[in-house]
């Protein structure tokens, strides 16, 4: 073999038995455990390793030798490259059982749960184009022809084929890596992001504002409107992307709002329009500032509000606490069968977008609290009936917890989007006298392994 050769990957064989925590198959590899991506459960695949540590390896399936009934073919030509699906190679009921699957095993092995009460996940209304939120990376053709993220780019072409309309390229980051993978057409995005895609003209944005963004964030109203966040870490002066913005809100008239953030989630400055973005959820009008949270699957969210309200049995004299409460979603849908309720939510932005949200639906019973849970609990003064918790993925910390259990509402429904902190906050609520009714997934999140679930626990 010539030195200019790389080397072959090292291949083995195995028998995929499930699925893991973070979408991969267990299999082995020799004497070691092997997590391997893009096989399915039963199946005999060989697979070449990515990663190898001492314990496990790493890999990803090279050849198909014995296919799932499950299988199916993706639909998009850069799955298995890109990092953003992981199961579009599977049916959507296979994918709904190895989340269950998944759920199940969390609770058992990090919750102690011997037999959790886990019922049938809850589907998707759409399991293609439902994201209403995506972030790009900028990017470009390097010197080599390939694409590169922008912003790592010092040496970029500068001739005038680099600055040609088109040569500005929307990326999405490749799987494990720094590299990047330009994106015509996203399966899971809303189809006015992937027009917003191809109707903007990025092209107008000159080399040096181009290469100082870190990311571009497209958040839509499904069928209705666009908003643009262009993040940087350096200040961008508006003359940079006066061009853009003259030219943007013609070539894509659903356009609302163009800004600038230093972080994704920080504060925003707006650069033409306007800075949020309505939405209807549940029969409420919710207006969303950008960097504000809402959840990305929106048909899914009105399917957990359904479940919440049929689960807990509100009585019109509850007190509820809506903890991370974001921008009202949740307590905007339960104020309306119970006696108030305290939303509770330690970003600015979207603690006064819930305020507004209540009072322009006419729902004077909802007190929004601007701080985190830890802080708001000893200064609640009054005992509440039901609490909602729908933390990060980190779950809630220990001094949160200590002061729901302290307070002791007679229900609490704790919607996750980590099996791992669920299970591990589901314990210590347990152990402090709740018993664990029932939990399901909720998906929110179909061609992936993210796992959106709630459950219920009630006060022993």
């Amino acid at each position: 073999m010539s030195r200019s050769e790389p080397a072959s990957p090292e291949r083995h064989e195995t028998s995929l038995e499930r699925v893991a925590h973070g979408g991969e198959c267990v299999g082995r590899a020799g004497d070691l455990v092997a997590f391997v991506a893009y096989g399915l459960p039963g199946e005999r695949v060989a697979f070449d390793v990515t990663e190898r540590k001492a314990r496990f390896v790493r890999g990803r399936v090279a050849e198909v030798l014995d296919a799932a009934p499950e299988r199916v073919t993706a639909p998009c030509p850069i799955f298995g490259t890109c990092g953003g699906c992981h199961w579009q190679h599977a049916t959507y009921e296979a994918q709904l059982q190895f989340k269950t699957g998944v759920l199940r095993e969390q609770l058992e092995r990090g919750g102690k749960f011997a037999e959790p009460p886990i019922e049938d996940a809850v589907p998707s209304p759409l399991v293609w184009h439902y994201r209403n939120t995506v972030q790009f990376v900028p990017g470009e053709i390097g010197p080599d022809g390939e694409p590169v993220a922008a912003s790592r780019h010092e040496a970029a072409s500068t001739s005038s084929a680099a600055r040609r309309e088109g040569s500005r390229l929307l990326c999405f980051q490749r799987a494990h890596s720094h590299a990047v993978v330009p994106v015509e057409h996203c399966y899971i995005s809303d189809e006015l992001i992937n027009r917003t895609i191809h109707a903007t003209p990025w092209h107008v944005i000159d080399d040096a504002t181009w290469r100082a963004l870190e990311n571009i964030v497209v958040r839509v109203v499904p069928g209705e409107a666009v908003q643009i966040t262009f993040v940087a870490t350096s200040s961008i002066q508006r003359s940079a992307i006066r061009r853009f913005v003259d030219g943007a809100p013609k070539a894509l008239p659903e356009l609302r709002g163009i800004l600038m953030a230093r972080a994704r989630g920080g504060r925003t400055y707006v650069r033409w329009g306007e800075e949020s973005l309505e939405y209807t959820i549940a029969g409420c009008r919710l207006s969303v500032p950008a960097g504000a949270f809402v959840q990305v699957n929106l048909g899914a969210t009105e399917r957990l509000i359904e479940l919440l309200l049929q689960w807990l049995d509100l009585g019109q004299d509850d007190v509820v606490l809506d903890a991370y409460a974001g921008a009202g979603t949740l307590a905007l849908a339960l104020a309306r069968k119970v006696h108030s309720v305290i939303a509770v939510e330690s970003q600015p932005a979207a603690a006064a977008a819930a305020a507004q949200n209540a009072a322009a639906n006419g729902l004077m019973n909802v007190l929004a609290r601007e701080a985190s849970l830890e802080a708001a609990l000893p200064r609640l003064g009054s005992k509440f009936d039901v609490a909602v918790l729908d933390p990060p993925r980190r779950g809630c910390s220990p001094e949160a917890l200590a002061g729901l259990i302290r307070l002791s509402p007679r229900q609490i429904a704790y919607i996750s989007c980590e099996p791992s902190t669920l299970a591990r906050d589901l314990r210590v609520l347990t152990d402090a006298g709740y018993s664990l009714r029932r939990t399901r997934v909720v998906d929110f999140f179909p061609q992936t392994y993210h796992l959106e679930s709630v459950s219920q626990l009630v006060r022993d």
